[in-house]
């Protein structure tokens, strides 16, 4: 209707339901849009890569070194890693055995009488491959296991962490992935996952640099530190839909918006407040002076102006939809906003 991408939003109040499955659907369909939302960066790579190299100290187990091997910070290509994981389930190594000096030389034997001497040319090589690519993805491994041990001090893990980022070239690899990414947002966030990482680690050092601390206390103050890492992306060009949640978008003045799940209980959405006070004793406390966090009555007098802000922002077309049921088939309501809009407007 001579619209531009720009002039048109999708809000959504259901994040979970429809965040994943409106994108598809966008992609599909060959529409550019921007996701106006904070992204958590604890499921980016290189929040995995940390996570799982401090899982490795605690005794090189199978999951933890593969999670870190399938980050895709480690120059070994798939093919490699996947023919070192099959290696090392066929014959259970974990432990010391990943870092020890002599080669990996276990082997299937047809038999009982066969000797070491016994393998083929083929085996031979099979092995020198194996234990190459174990030498290879062991040594960063290792020596982050080392620093980590020598450390005694926030500090001192904090620069062991950043070592074995350096050693494995992370920002490069970052780099060259956001350069391949077909989507601007996408390479955006692969730009800014390092910075916040370095930002997160530069505070915890700031804050507590020289207190001693064990390497499993480090392990969890960063692991609650990349859990609310949250990534903010800025648009990808000019003209894109915004996709966006009522709680914060910059939606202003929009041509149509599409809001998406209006059904009983997302919009309004049901409050789950859950606390020691009821809303007659925050009243009290206010009145006494303590402020509080808002209770239900103050939380659905918000979910309400939410609303009313998001149903009142297009200026010429707004579409509302609700769904008939949920991904298992179970019937659900239209919100009783519906009814309301009906009421107002009849034609």
């Amino acid at each position: 209707e001579g619209m531009r991408w720009r002039d048109i939003a999708i809000l959504l109040r259901d994040e979970a339901a429809y965040g994943d499955l409106l994108a598809l659907t966008l992609e599909d369909c060959g529409i550019p849009y921007f996701r106006d939302n904070k992204r958590a960066g604890v499921h980016h790579p290189l929040a995995e890569l940390i996570r799982s190299a401090f899982e490795v100290l605690r005794g090189w187990r199978y999951d933890a070194v593969f999670r870190a091997l399938k980050t895709g910070f480690f120059p070994q290509t798939r093919g490699e890693i996947d023919l070192l994981e099959n290696y090392v389930l066929e014959f259970g190594i974990r432990g010391a055995r990943w870092t020890m000096e002599e080669a990996w030389h276990w082997r299937r034997r047809r038999s009982l009488d066969e000797e070491e001497e016994d393998a083929s040319e083929k085996e031979r090589e099979h092995l020198g491959k194996i234990d190459y690519y174990r030498r290879a993805v062991a040594r960063p491994l290792h020596m982050f296991a080392v620093a980590v041990k020598e450390a005694v001090t926030v500090r001192g893990c904090a620069e062991a962490i950043v070592q074995l980022l350096l050693a494995l070239e992370v920002p490069q690899q970052l780099e060259r992935w956001a350069e391949r990414a077909g989507r601007l947002a996408e390479s955006r966030e692969h730009r800014q996952i390092w910075n916040d990482v370095i930002s997160l680690l530069e505070q915890m050092v700031e804050t507590s640099g020289d207190e001693k601390i064990t390497a499993r206390e480090f392990a969890d103050v960063l692991g609650d530190g990349l859990d609310a890492l949250q990534i903010s992306l800025i648009p990808p060009g000019l003209d894109y839909v915004t996709v966006a949640d009522f709680d914060q978008n910059s939606v202003e003045n929009a041509r149509a918006i599409y809001i998406l799940g209006a059904n009983e209980g997302i919009m309004p959405r049901r409050s789950r407040e859950k606390g020691l006070f009821s809303d007659a004793d925050r009243l009290r406390l206010k009145d006494a002076g303590l402020e509080l966090p808002q209770g239900s009555a103050e939380g659905s007098f918000q979910e309400r102006f939410l609303l009313y802000k998001g149903f009142t922002e297009a200026r010429d077309g707004l579409w509302v939809s609700y769904a008939l049921a949920d991904s298992e088939g179970g019937a659900l309501l239209p919100s009783s906003l519906i009814g309301q809009m009906r009421a107002v407007l009849p034609a």
